[in-house]
């Protein structure tokens, strides 16, 4: 695994001196998207090669179960990197969206699908936020509350019952212990 930390979302820059990254050893990038308070983003993603040559778009929504994002959801997203067209270096990877001015992404990275081990199968699950924004109430695919949260003023954890463990907690950010 190798965490991306240049992305471009917009509009392409300049790399200037920024060597390109060798993809040999992945087959895919992985990223979480969030589908913001509205939904239904049409995310473009293109990636260019060592020679700043755009290579095949790819629509983001392809790789999102149902094809279209609902509203305060995050996704996890794998596009493999043969649907690009890449090969084994390549320069920046841009998000483009005609219709949005803010694209939510975390955990952007080069992942090998082929080393991991896990069997777990994927549970979907939805968050529901409070007015600030932080994860209030988890619920299931059938609806049923499975997690509850709630914080002090400043963030410290209130009240958290259930059985699923989420890092975005108060106001939409990651859960840190300290």
């Amino acid at each position: 695994m190798l965490r991306i930390r240049r992305i471009t979302v917009g509009t392409p820059t300049d790399h200037g001196d920024t060597p390109p990254l060798d993809v040999t050893n992945y087959n895919q990038l992985s990223f979480a998207f969030h589908g913001s308070s509205t939904g239904g983003q049409n995310i473009s993603v293109r990636v260019t090669d060592s020679q700043n040559n755009e290579l095949t778009p790819v629509d983001m929504n392809d790789y999102i179960t149902g094809g279209s994002p609902s509203s305060n959801t995050w996704y996890e997203v794998a596009i493999p990197f043969s649907a690009f067209g890449a090969t084994s270096t390549i320069q920046s990877i841009l998000f483009l969206s005609p219709n949005t001015t803010t694209i939510y992404l975390d955990n952007v990275q080069l992942t090998n699908s082929a080393t991991s081990t896990s069997t777990a199968s994927s549970t979907l699950h939805f968050i529901h936020t409070d007015h600030l924004g932080g994860t209030n109430v988890t619920t299931n695919s059938e609806g049923e509350v499975v997690q509850v949260l709630d914080y002090y003023p400043f963030g410290g954890e209130r009240i958290n019952s259930g059985s699923i463990s989420t890092d975005r907690q108060y106001i939409g950010e990651r859960y840190d212990e300290e």
